[in-house]
């Protein structure tokens, strides 16, 4: 018999519900949790290096010419807090970011594409050409087969694992060390037009400082409805979240996993099984995962488009 599920914990969920949550209606320009992350870090990396070189550090008011200069500044000699350089693909980031903030600023010019930052586009093209590794994505057409395969599924204890895995990502967006990620950190609730949410408490966990918040999206695929039938299914004699899927001879007795959490060496493989068991156009690492929000995004609008039968569960 399946452990009780978590759903209507005593909780107390005071953070307020986005202003819609379906995947089919989400406006282009709402910013997701991940895309306000990564804009915090790129504001406050571009001030940290303009104040270690003695310099104004209000940015918004420069010229496209200071900019460029910053840019151009950062590309060659900014460094991560191990003092290591920044890879081309996290420049890339860097650049992408800055320019949504002062775009909602209301700056009209495009960092990466208008002629007065041409010196500093110049010095990252290089990085990026002569980069050693830039991660790739996953292609949409490869994302919606890892999840019209089956592959990513409620179906069985491997399939559903992935799912959990590869969705949780996709909603914190930072590398995640997974024996820190336990059970107990999920909260389930109801939000006030009685739409299930779940609150995760990544507090600690890479750069995060609060608490990451997923809404049910009423679609098919819905990643909370996932997660819920995952925290039910797991063995509630472990601690971490992630664990091994049992036996088929327990699994026809009702047991879907074992209180192992998954090894290092298995998580870091994940996205290559993925890859092999949807037969993919090319076999893709975990790093790609990080990547690939945007192309998720497609992706699932693509597949809720096809099939909007909703779950009644979310």
């Amino acid at each position: 018999m399946s452990p009780r599920s978590p759903v209507g914990s005593i909780f107390d969920l005071s953070i307020p519900p986005r202003s819609s949550s379906n995947t089919q209606s989400k406006p282009k320009g709402e910013e997701l949790l991940h895309t306000v992350r990564q804009t915090k870090w790129a504001v406050t990396k571009a001030r940290e290096w303009l104040s270690l070189h003695g310099m104004n550090t209000t940015f918004e008011d420069f010229t496209d010419e200071q900019l460029d200069q910053m840019l151009l500044g950062f590309y060659t000699s900014g460094v991560k807090k191990d003092g290591s350089s920044f890879s081309a693909t996290a420049l890339l980031a860097f650049r992408t970011a800055l320019n949504r903030y002062l775009q909602k600023r209301g700056r009209i010019t495009n960092l990466a594409t208008a002629h007065n930052f041409k010196q500093s586009n110049a010095v990252l093209a290089r990085l990026m050409s002569t980069s050693v590794k830039v991660n790739k994505t996953i292609r949409v057409p490869d994302i919606k087969l890892m999840y019209t395969s089956g592959t990513l599924s409620n179906s069985t204890p491997e399939s559903l694992l992935y799912k959990v895995w590869f969705e949780l990502q996709m909603n914190f967006r930072s590398k995640l060390d997974w024996s820190k990620v336990l059970a107990e950190h999920f909260f389930f609730s109801h939000n006030s037009v009685g739409k299930l949410v779940v609150t995760w408490n990544t507090c600690g966990l890479g750069n995060c400082s609060q608490m990451t918040v997923i809404e049910a999206d009423g679609s098919s695929y819905c990643p909370v409805e996932s997660l819920r039938l995952y925290m039910e299914h797991r063995s509630q004699a472990g601690k971490a979240l992630l664990q091994v899927p049992a036996s088929k001879d327990l699994q026809t007795k009702g047991v879907w996993y074992l209180p192992e959490d998954i090894r290092d060496y298995r998580e870091k493989s994940f996205m290559k099984k993925i890859s092999a068991l949807a037969r993919l156009s090319q076999t893709y690492t975990n790093a790609c995962v990080l990547n690939c929000y945007e192309e998720y995004f497609q992706a699932m609008l693509s597949l809720n488009n096809m099939n909007p039968s909703a779950s009644t569960s979310c």
